[in-house]
């Protein structure tokens, strides 16, 4: 009776207890960059092939051009031909490489203008829609460059020289930009359904030198840069950023600045 009794309470542990084979797999840490063959987009491709099985089981390029990838690191990509100008193609390969997070570095304006650049818009319209045909508007995060002069909605401009320079662009320089990067900000923060998660960095003036140290966050409360960033300097942080918040909320909808933490 003894025997039986045991044998029974087995059974029931085997039952309650997941097999290992039938345990659900972690998903696969995927990140896509966009404007990789620019100059900060070469280092987020550095910079996250060097964090290959830390921070990503998989770097995917979406490129015009591939070739223009540093052959040491094009072996250890996914590369997928396409242009930020079309939707489709945008949309098509977000479908099928599931990203769980996408830096794009391409710096493209809203309107795309001039005209041989992409519409950050329609850009994200088609990243958006590709997750949420897939059910998975939650489940990638996109960490996209902005621009210095012109703040998030909500956002201020708490230095007198950086209002006067607002004023003159916005009135006088660029007025059609200006507005276009209005809207997309609009868009962005207020048009958009709440799971779609993002941030946008900014950062100050990029120069091409080495590294200078490790780039600090912060909220972009001032809208102030503090000095220029290297290339190599933001690409990191890019895709820091970008690793970090495939498991937090903490930057989730808002605007950073970057400086380095000795700036003043």
């Amino acid at each position: 009776a003894q025997a039986i009794l045991t044998q029974a309470i087995w059974a029931q542990v085997q039952i309650a207890v997941p097999r290992p084979s039938a345990m659900a797999t972690p998903p696969a840490k995927i990140l896509m960059v966009f404007g990789a063959t620019g100059k900060t987009g070469l280092h987020v491709l550095e910079h996250a092939v060097a964090a290959k099985g830390k921070n990503w089981d998989q770097v995917v390029v979406f490129a015009r051009n591939p070739s223009k990838v540093p052959e040491a690191l094009r072996d250890k990509l996914t590369n997928i031909q396409g242009d930020l100008t079309d939707a489709v193609a945008i949309k098509a390969a977000v479908i099928s490489c599931k990203p769980t997070a996408i830096v794009d570095a391409s710096s493209m304006l809203p309107g795309g203008k001039p005209p041989n650049t992409a519409d950050r818009r329609i850009m994200y319209k088609a990243v958006l829609e590709a997750l949420e045909s897939d059910n998975r508007t939650s489940k990638c995060y996109l960490v996209m460059e902005g621009g210095v002069v012109v703040p998030e909605p909500g956002g201020t401009i708490n230095s007198c020289l950086f209002s006067i320079i607002h004023c003159c662009v916005r009135n006088v320089f660029a007025r059609t930009m200006f507005r276009d990067l209005e809207k997309f900000l609009v868009y962005m923060w207020e048009e958009t359904p709440p799971d779609f998660r993002f941030t946008m960095v900014r950062m100050g003036p990029m120069v091409e030198k080495p590294s200078m140290g490790v780039l600090q966050a912060e909220p972009t409360k001032d809208n102030i840069p503090k000095g220029s960033v290297t290339y190599s300097d933001a690409g990191f942080a890019l895709q820091e950023l970008a690793a970090d918040l495939t498991g937090t909320t903490s930057w989730n909808r808002k605007a950073l600045f970057y400086n380095y933490p000795s700036a003043k």
